[in-house]
């Protein structure tokens, strides 16, 4: 599991923001490496997700209100467990080597 802050850097991040460029990173390489097998190998990086480490990060501060999410709430869980289901399942068995983001488009 990545994040975007795989894909985008934060100030006072910096820790984060580098093991999760890392993720992306390594999922590249990875699926160079076990391609011949027939596995495929992506990264999920979501925003803000609505759970404890969340909460605990935001302090009680609105991170999403001031942010670029163009909904204006926090991704659900369920949102990117969907999304990680689809990638597990032999429908995306030609899709690898991609770091999708769940970011409402924030990025674009």
């Amino acid at each position: 599991m990545a994040s975007i802050a795989g894909v985008a850097g934060y100030p006072n991040f910096s820790a984060y923001v580098a093991s999760k460029h890392g993720v992306v990173g390594s999922t590249k390489a990875a699926a160079h490496e076990v391609a011949p097998r027939g596995i495929s190998v992506d990264a999920v990086c979501p925003n803000y997700v609505n759970t404890g480490m969340y909460h605990e990060l935001a302090q009680g501060r609105d991170l999403v209100e001031h942010s670029s999410h163009l909904f204006k709430r926090l991704v659900e869980p369920e949102e990117v467990t969907s999304l990680v289901g689809f990638l597990l399942s032999d429908e995306s068995k030609f899709m690898t080597k991609t770091a999708y983001l769940i970011d409402e488009r924030a990025l674009s």
